[in-house]
């Protein structure tokens, strides 16, 4: 191939769907009183989950997370930090298994109050366009996303049916625009039986713009270089 060829190449490799994956962040709150999830969610095929504990029993106390590191889907480093706090963090335990839906959403973090409200934001992401699950399967939970409302969970919807439920134990909301490296899901309860006590299971987070693999930079710079080179031979060449 000419040289000039593979820069060519490369630039069109950046544009086909094997070059580039779009970054997915899973991220789980609860206890480990029974095992944490390691299954897929409705985003994505990763089964790594950033697990944000209160602790080993049953219930727990509240805990604030300030700016924690998370890992993408497929447990590698991101650039994504989380910050935000629970009053108390609970799980029902029902069994069912690590990888089944119940085993996530049985898992929770929760806020009293009148109304009781969670918030936690991320920050360190790329603006752009996200889509976003949230997942609530223990109390009548309204969410907002950056400021967009993503809908309500309904109160114990998954103590029946082991599956994922749109409106029942999850709400999605997709092209949330991030503008300033940021994303901020708020949990809002809604449920006057429960005392308006505010819960969340776990998020998912999708870019909908594809992140090129670390092998496509170096296909394009080592055919810019090879470039580069070329040039110079033909100046030299040319006399020039």
């Amino acid at each position: 191939m000419h040289l000039s060829g593979a820069v060519l190449a490369a630039l069109a490799y950046l544009g086909t769907p094997s070059s580039a994956q779009a970054q997915i962040i899973n991220v789980e709150f609860g206890t480990t009183y029974a095992a944490p999830y390691n299954g897929t969610g409705v985003i994505g095929t990763g089964t790594t989950w950033n697990l944000v504990s209160g602790g080993s029993d049953q219930f727990d106390g509240g805990l604030t997370t300030s700016n924690l590191a998370l890992v993408d889907n497929t447990g590698a480093s991101t650039s994504a930090l989380l910050t935000g706090s629970s009053d108390f963090f609970g799980n029902q335990a029902l069994g069912g298994g690590s990888t089944t839906p119940q085993a996530l959403v049985q898992n929770f973090g929760g806020s009293n109050g009148s109304p009781g409200v969670l918030q936690y934001q991320l920050s360190g992401l790329a603006n752009g366009l996200y889509n976003v699950a949230v997942y609530d399967g223990n109390i009548s939970t309204a969410f907002t996303i950056n400021g967009v409302s993503a809908g309500s969970t309904t109160s114990f919807s998954e103590f029946g049916p082991n599956a994922f439920s749109l409106g029942g134990n999850y709400v999605e909301l997709t092209g949330v625009s991030v503008t300033d490296g940021s994303l901020t899901i708020i949990g809002t309860g809604i449920d006057s039986t429960q005392s308006f006590q505010a819960d969340i299971s776990g998020f998912q987070i999708e870019s909908q713009t594809a992140v090129p693999e670390p092998s496509t930079y170096a296909l394009v710079l080592a055919g810019m270089t090879a470039l580069f080179f070329l040039h110079r031979r033909h100046k030299t060449a040319s006399g020039l």
